[in-house]
């Protein structure tokens, strides 16, 4: 899942090899940071809410699915969450966040579920279910304020939701077959939105940081397949970090994060609504 991740991490390293003239450097390293890369890996504890609609080209809008609440899905995960950034120059700033979640859950009840193009009931057997989600959003900053203790910037991003789901069970038409349904799409998202940091104490070790970006966006992919998408992004965060030793420091943060996504192709109509909402730790190392 973390391909992306790690050749951008790996350009960060060997970009380190390159040496800047002495004046430059000087310059890049008046930031609240005060480094040129950073590096953390921690963990994230969101609570979640996600809703389905998958229906098709005939009509039928599809049934709307809380996988917390239909399928038993817990809505308190924790997930792995890496980020890398790279100060370019004093006012240039590129980063890379990335998480991934993975769920199932089942559920028994008379009730009928109509999802892409098939109706599945679970009168004899539990309807199996799964939601997926991969997130790589990179963003690119620009600062208007740069100094030492603060900083303030315009960010310009792309979140890239590679989501997949599906349902597994017998259908209504009384057959009992097994039969397994699956949808997936990848959305490129676009966001707009501002952030800063503060070196809030004299020593400059504690720095608060924050975010927020949000964007709409509607997308007609392939004009002979009647495909279309239409996304909407809001993305936020603050955290707290103190650099603790030389090259490594620990810190804690707060993030929000709720994307909707609505989907048509020719056989195809969907509705993604997913939000996640918690703490998070991490440590990180900066040079």
């Amino acid at each position: 899942m973390y391909r992306a991740f790690l050749l951008f991490a790996a350009a960060l390293l060997a970009s380190a090899s390159f040496t800047a003239n002495a004046a430059e450097e000087k310059d890049v390293l008046q930031t609240p940071f005060g480094s040129r890369f950073f590096l953390s890996a921690g963990a994230y504890f969101p609570r979640l809410d996600t809703t389905v609609r998958v229906g098709d080209a005939a009509g039928n809008i599809g049934t709307q699915i809380n996988f917390e609440s239909n399928f038993g899905m817990n809505d308190n995960e924790t997930l792995p969450l890496l980020s890398a950034s790279w100060q370019i120059a004093r006012k240039h700033r590129l980063e890379l966040r990335s998480f991934e979640l993975r769920r199932e859950g089942a559920q028994t009840s008379d009730v009928t579920i109509f999802f892409n193009g098939k109706e599945f009931t679970s009168e004899n057997v539990p309807i199996q279910a799964f939601f997926d989600t991969e997130v790589y959003a990179l963003n690119y900053s620009y600062a208007l304020v740069a100094d030492p203790v603060k900083e303030f910037s315009l960010n310009f991003g792309l979140s890239i939701q590679d989501i997949s789901t599906g349902l597994r069970g017998t259908l209504a038409d009384g057959d009992n077959n097994v039969v397994d349904e699956k949808v997936g799409v990848t959305a490129p998202l676009p966001s707009l939105g501002i952030g800063g940091s503060w070196a809030f104490t004299d020593s400059r070790k504690w720095i608060l940081n924050y975010r927020v970006g949000v964007f709409a966006i509607g997308l007609d992919l392939d004009a002979e397949a009647n495909e279309e998408i239409e996304g909407r992004l809001i993305d936020g965060g603050v955290r707290v970090f103190h650099k603790t030793f030389k090259y490594v420091g620990f810190g804690a943060g707060l993030d929000y994060f709720r994307v909707k996504v609505d989907y048509k192709k020719r056989d195809l109509d969907s509705n993604f609504d997913y939000s996640y909402f918690g703490p998070s730790i991490f440590i990180a190392s900066y040079f």
